[in-house]
């Protein structure tokens, strides 16, 4: 087991599989380093996680997606009213 736990937050994981090489030398193994924390991600190296956009982005993905939801909803009403849908119905 690593000593080498960390917090794998959203940002914390981007700047260690990203920019960590532009501005230090890691000495050991890329993968002594470890996630802590979520513990969804507990044990896994931290050069190996792969977050998604709603694990990083939770708010602003869930509004676009109400968003596309909304609009798409409000597309089939006009159609219905345009075309008299609703008289079928």
């Amino acid at each position: 087991p690593s000593n080498n736990n960390f917090v794998c937050s959203c940002e914390f994981v981007s700047f260690f599989t990203h920019d960590v090489d532009h501005f230090i030398t890691i000495r050991d193994n890329r993968h002594n380093y470890v996630c802590d924390t979520p513990f969804t991600l507990r044990g896994d190296a931290v050069d190996s996680v792969r977050l998604s956009v709603f694990e990083c982005y939770l708010i602003p993905a869930v509004l676009v997606l109400c968003s596309l939801i909304i609009i798409v909803l409000g597309l089939i009403v006009v159609i219905c009213y345009k075309f008299h849908i609703i008289w079928y119905l």
